[in-house]
C-alpha cells in the first residue's frame, strides 16, 4: 500500500473537530505530514516529571529511575535527566560512571540565572553511553532549605530537559519529594512482591492521599503493581496532568 492510499486523519485516529486536524492536509507525501504534525505537537506539550516512589528501602527505586531515564533516552529525541530527590543518602551518583565528576544540584540552586546553556549546566551533569543526564544532591546540606532549592532545580531544568525522572525514595512528605510531586504527571511506584511490601505501597498511597492527590490508574493495566499511573491535585496548588 503507498502513502497516498492512506487517509492520515484515521491513521493518526485525528477526531472530526479538533485542532489537530487542521495541521494535516490529504496529500501524497505522508512523511512530511507526519513529521509537521509531529514537531507542532511535541513544540506544545508540557514537561513530563515522572515521579518514582516506593516506601520499603532496596526495592530497586534508584535503580528503576537510572533504567526508565536510560531508555527514554536512548530511544526517543528529546533530553531526558533522572533527578536525585531523596532527603537522606541516595545512590544515584554511583549508577553513573565512576570516572565522572559532577557539582551537586543544591550548588546549582541559586546559581540558575547565570546558567545559559546546556554546555554551561554540564559542570551539574552526570551522563551514561545512553544520553542520560543525571543530577545528585549534596549529602551535607541543610534540609530546610530543599523545598526551595527543588522548586527552583526543577522549574530550571525545564528549558533544557522534555523529561524529568525524579528519584524520590520512601517518603512523599519530605520538602524535595513535595516539590516533585507538586509538579509530576506521571508516577512508578516500586515495590517488591512480598507483604511487608504490600503494606508500604499502602502506606505510599495514604500519604498522596494525605497530601492532596489522586491516583488515575491507566484503564488497560492488568496488573495489581507497576501500573502506569497519573496524578491529580485535590489541593489548592494544582498537579499537571
Amino acid at each position: 500500500m503507498s502513502t497516498t492510499d492512506i487517509d492520515l486523519h484515521e491513521a493518526l485516529e485525528v477526531p472530526a473537530r479538533s485542532w489537530l486536524r487542521g495541521l494535516v492536509d490529504r496529500g501524497p507525501d505522508l512523511a512530511a505530514q507526519m513529521g509537521t504534525t509531529i514537531s507542532a505537537l511535541r513544540g506544545t506539550r508540557r514537561p513530563e516529571y515522572i515521579a518514582v516512589i516506593g516506601g520499603k528501602g532496596g526495592a530497586g527505586k534508584t535503580t528503576t529511575s537510572v533504567a526508565l531515564g536510560s531508555v527514554l533516552a536512548g530511544t526517543g529525541r528529546d533530553r531526558v535527566v533522572v533527578v536525585d530527590s531523596i532527603p537522606d543518602k541516595g545512590t544515584l551518583r554511583l549508577k553513573f560512571p565512576a570516572d565522572q565528576s559532577a557539582r551537586s544540584l543544591h550548588e546549582l540552586a541559586g546559581r540558575t540565572d547565570q546558567i545559559n546553556s546546556y554546555a554551561a549546566l554540564r559542570p551539574f551533569l552526570l551522563s551514561n553511553d545512553l544520553g542520560l543526564d543525571g543530577m545528585w544532591s549534596s549529602r551535607h546540606r541543610d534540609l530546610q532549605f530543599d523545598g526551595s532549592v527543588y522548586d527552583e532545580v526543577l522549574d530550571f531544568l525545564t528549558a533544557d530537559y522534555r523529561v524529568i525522572v525524579a528519584d524520590c525514595g520512601t517518603s512523599a512528605i519530605s520538602a524535595a519529594a513535595s516539590a516533585v510531586f507538586a509538579r509530576a504527571t506521571q508516577l512508578v511506584v516500586v515495590t517488591p512482591a512480598q507483604v511487608d511490601g504490600f503494606y508500604a505501597l499502602l502506606e505510599t498511597f495514604d500519604e498522596l492521599s494525605e497530601m492532596g492527590h489522586r491516583i488515575c490508574w491507566g484503564m488497560r493495566c492488568r496488573s495489581s503493581t507497576g501500573c502506569p499511573s497519573r496524578l491529580r491535585s485535590t489541593s489548592t496548588r494544582s498537579t499537571p496532568s
